[in-house]
């Protein structure tokens, strides 16, 4: 844990370096005031070549992560994954059920994001076999767990397509998936505690995994 921890450490001290001029001095006040003049853009703009906002999201190319959420009851965390895998356009989001969906509480967490985001049931009991499956179809299967051997995150190489299993709350991912997955990557932690809630460990996955494949094409 402790040289994912330095590894990371040293990633961002890389990071922070590039935030100053070539003299090392912050940034100028001329810097400052275009940041007085920046303004929010959360605005899609539609293709005209399409005839709807349905229609061009439905033909956009998927990022190949396949989120897991299988194990996960909680319908906060549930639905903010659900928001965060929409955002960065995955593949899919795996639940244990879609009635899930229907829930009120899940709807206002994830804003319409079950609307845009392919959403596929299977049962946790189901998953083994699922998961195995997908092996057979060439998907590389990587749990969010630390474990003896699990890899520092930020030094893994995510594989194109690649389906990512999240653990439950409160146990983690059951030891009979633990099994069938290739890899187990970790997120480095600085503090004592031990765990990230599972929406926001799933979200730092999902930007790196966005990070290492399609961070030129964001604008």
């Amino acid at each position: 844990m402790f040289d994912c921890v330095s590894q990371a450490i040293r990633g961002a001290s890389s990071s922070l370096g590039s935030r100053t001029n070539e003299q090392g001095a912050p940034p100028t006040l001329a810097a400052s005031e275009e940041r007085e003049q920046d303004y929010q853009t959360k605005i899609t703009v539609w293709d005209e070549g399409f005839s709807s906002r349905e229609e061009q999201i439905r033909a956009r190319p998927r990022q190949g992560l396949v989120v897991v959420a299988s194990c996960i009851d909680k319908i906060p965390n549930l639905a903010g994954i659900a928001r965060t895998s929409e955002i960065f356009n995955l593949q899919k989001l795996v639940v244990h059920s879609k009635k899930v969906l229907q829930d009120r509480l899940f709807q206002q967490c994830s804003v319409t994001a079950e609307k845009w985001l392919p959403i596929q049931e299977v049962p946790e009991q189901q998953l083994e076999s699922w998961l195995v499956e997908q092996k057979q179809l060439g998907w590389r299967i990587v749990a969010l767990e630390q474990t003896a051997n699990s890899v520092c995150m930020t030094e893994f190489k995510f594989p194109d397509r690649c389906i990512v299993v999240l653990g439950e709350e409160q146990r983690g991912v059951p030891v009979e998936l633990l099994k069938l997955v290739d890899t187990c990557v970790e997120i480095p932690q600085l503090g004592v505690l031990r765990s990230l809630n599972v929406h926001v460990s799933a979200s730092l996955l999902i930007w790196e995994f966005t990070k290492q494949h399609h961070l030129s094409t964001l604008s």
